[in-house]
């Protein structure tokens, strides 16, 4: 029996709770893993005051879910459901249908071509996140998976996850910030006598640890010397 693994993550004030879930092909579900983390103040009334604290709460997350679900036929966690205290992400549902041709029976094809309909939905300030198929009506019998059965109409009944399109732009602006655009970090800094009881000397040298991410078309050596330029400079 082919399953789909589904993730969805919860973000609060006080913490961020994520659960990965398996859906049959019969609509049922099965509960995989839960996992929370306190946010710390990152959150404050709903809003994420603190971008990379929250991006690396969630990537945490998903890796506590990913190393508690490992099975053979499972890549891991490819997506998840965002919600942020239910205010900026909701459900609306929509029943595209279809009329079929004398004698013909459903295909996928014709599955898919409900679901592209119902992607393509227009929404008012809202951008549509994904799509979960809650059932079908086929001649007004309703049933889970309407492939091979013949019919004369069929209706999708499909669920929506829909968000603000301020949202979709700040978590799009989010994974830019921690996973795509370069940046330099300092990890630590440190200088002077660290030895036992204390010394007034200026040191005369300083230490620190730094690491970059680099991006396609970006050449190490080359950044390497821009830095030290820089720094010399």
């Amino acid at each position: 029996m082919s399953r789909t693994l589904i993730c969805a993550i919860q973000i609060g004030s006080s913490r961020i709770c994520a659960a990965a879930a398996w859906r049959d092909q019969n609509g049922n579900y099965e509960i995989a893993a839960i996992e929370t983390e306190q946010t710390l103040g990152c959150i404050r009334k709903g809003c994420i005051v603190d971008t990379e604290a929250t991006a690396g709460h969630i990537k945490s997350l998903v890796m506590k879910l990913n190393n508690r679900i490992k099975s053979v036929d499972c890549r891991g966690i490819e997506a998840a459901y965002v919600g942020i205290n239910g205010i900026s992400i909701h459900n609306v549902l929509h029943h595209p249908g279809i009329v079929l041709e004398e004698g013909r029976s459903v295909s996928n094809e014709i599955i898919t071509t409900l679901r592209q309909e119902s992607l393509g939905l227009t929404i008012d300030n809202y951008d549509i996140l994904g799509l979960e198929p809650i059932g079908y009506t086929l001649d007004d019998i309703d049933c889970l998976n309407p492939n091979g059965r013949t019919g004369n109409k069929l209706i999708a009944h499909h669920q929506l996850i829909v968000g603000q399109k301020r949202l979709s732009l700040g978590v799009h602006n989010l994974m830019e910030r921690t996973g795509i655009r370069p940046c330099l970090d300092v990890c630590g800094i440190w200088g002077g006598y660290t030895g036992v009881g204390s010394k007034t000397v200026l040191p005369s040298e300083a230490h620190a640890k730094i690491s970059m991410r680099l991006v396609p078309n970006q050449d190490s050596g080359r950044i390497t010397e821009l830095f030290m330029e820089h720094f010399k400079a």
